[in-house]
């Protein structure tokens, strides 16, 4: 499976005490009711006088604004009026304007206030986007918009590591042709969310200018970020990074440049993780042999998925390559020598915590309750229907049920973190799932641990959580028959 740059999980938590951290518990409370319109009133009632930080406003203001714009905006001029010096509520007033006005109060809240941040940052955000977007010409054609870069600039004199008037000039300079000046702003630039939103046209304008050790610089701090946060681990931030400086290498000159980097770090041939990779990048250039020599030092491997490679289409194109089944039949040998190993896996950990109790509705509005399936082992999957690799698990799912199903068990699929309900709905109904579709909540989803998706868990007889399993695998139906038949055998 192709690494993708980042891994993000969308975490869904319930209630505890509403106020203990005003803006935290009120983000909490909006996501468990963002369903529920006439909760969402009420919510915000409740909350918007809360004596809040500028952050916490920027939060509680852009969600207030998903919800009720125009009451937001009033509530928001209201506080200008009553504090018509601190710059922080004229900022918040004219944060979410249209783009004009916006602009025309952000230039007279830098006038009033030179030292103020947010006024600079509301001009350098429009100015990126007009040129990156490049939707906005007349814009960009006016005085106003060189009167706007000075602005940025003189914001850059007060404030000159900022990433977001950094990545302003950056724009304006590849915009004018002013490389080297635009080269400056970018390597100034260290705010890995900046980097990232910013990254495909970055990637555009460091491939013109042939600039890797830029480019390396950039997504390691993209990387390192997402290892400090915990959303990757060390090496999950490593390989990433190799991903995406060897595609960067390949788009920048060709194909041959890979084989030469290769060359220099002989060491990255031997992960078998990134063989994968460099696998990938040498079939998308048609070089079947090279990706094969890649994909052996991944098949040699103990930690070789044989599961992945017989079932993933990601290497369909070197199905009848005369050394393809010869690697597949080594690696299937390894695999079947592993079995004992990856069952002893498979079931260790496991948990006696009492499932927490749920009712929920089907298709056809009939509810189903986890008090009426003691005897029986429940399997919940919980997915959501923008989700990928949800999407990529049901299908074996469903077959396993039909294939290799053992009798007494249930199996139903839990819609949670659904941005539209109906979305959900309409696309189980489309397939052929053989699972028991049932409307989850946010309730259940945080009873049950869930923070991303998919998340599969496992009731034994007895009415207890006996196992977790977090994401996409190829191999999970081999797993499930393991954990299944443990709890037969009880």
């Amino acid at each position: 499976m192709r690494y993708k740059w980042m891994l993000a999980s969308l975490a869904f938590v319930l209630l505890g005490s509403l106020w203990a951290a005003p803006i935290d518990d009120f983000r909490q409370a909006f996501m468990a009711s963002q369903n529920d319109p006439e909760a969402l009133e009420l919510l915000i009632a409740d909350f918007k006088d809360q004596e809040l930080s500028l952050e916490d406003h920027r939060l509680f203001q852009s969600l207030w604004n998903y919800v009720n714009p125009e009451a937001m905006q009033a509530h928001y001029e209201l506080l200008r009026e009553q504090n018509p010096q601190n710059p922080d509520y004229i900022y918040l007033s004219i944060r979410m304007k249209e783009d004009g006005q916006q602009l025309a109060s952000a230039r007279k809240l830098i006038q009033d206030f030179p030292e103020y941040y947010w006024g600079y940052r509301i001009i350098a955000v429009s100015l990126s986007a007009a040129i990156s977007q490049g939707e906005n010409q007349a814009y960009l054609d006016s005085p106003e918009y060189k009167a706007d870069l000075v602005l940025v600039e003189q914001g850059l004199q007060r404030f000159g590591g900022d990433a977001y008037l950094n990545i302003a000039v950056f724009y304006a300079y590849k915009d004018g042709k002013d490389f080297q000046r635009a080269v400056i702003a970018l390597d100034r630039v260290s705010d890995p969310d900046a980097i990232s939103s910013n990254m495909q046209q970055i990637e555009k304008f460091l491939l013109r200018i042939h600039d890797l050790d830029l480019y390396t610089r950039l997504i390691s701090t993209v990387m390192d970020e997402a290892e400090e946060s915990g959303r990757m681990s060390q090496s999950e931030a490593e390989l990433n990074a190799q991903y995406f400086i060897m595609g960067f290498l390949v788009k920048d000159a060709g194909i041959t440049a890979l084989d030469e980097y290769l060359a220099g770090y002989p060491a990255l041939r031997e992960n078998p993780d990134l063989s994968r990779i460099i696998a990938g990048l040498y079939l998308e250039y048609d070089r079947s042999d090279s990706a094969l020599d890649a994909l052996e030092v991944y098949a040699a491997s103990t930690d070789a998925d044989y599961m992945y490679l017989s079932k993933s289409d990601e290497f369909s194109r070197l199905h009848a390559h005369p050394r393809w089944q010869s690697m597949l039949r080594k690696a299937k040998l390894a695999w079947d020598a592993a079995t004992d190993a990856r069952k002893a896996e498979a079931i260790k950990g496991r948990g006696s915590t009492p499932a927490p109790a749920w009712e929920m509705q089907d298709l056809q509005g009939k509810t189903h309750r986890l008090s009426e399936l003691k005897g029986k082992i429940v399997i919940l999957d919980f997915w959501a229907s923008w989700c990928s690799p949800c999407k990529m698990a049901m299908p074996g799912l469903s077959r396993w049920m039909q294939e290799e199903m053992p009798q007494g068990v249930q199996v139903f699929s839990v819609n949670v973190m659904e941005r539209d309900l109906q979305n959900g709905k309409e696309y189980f109904q489309s397939q052929d799932f053989k699972m028991t579709y049932l409307e989850g909540t946010a309730e259940i989803a945080e009873a049950y641990g869930v923070s991303g998706i998919p998340h599969f868990t496992i009731i034994d007889q007895a009415g207890n959580i006996a196992w977790h399993q977090v994401g996409f695998s190829y191999s999970f139906e081999e797993s499930l028959n393991f954990q299944i038949e443990a709890l037969k055998k009880q």
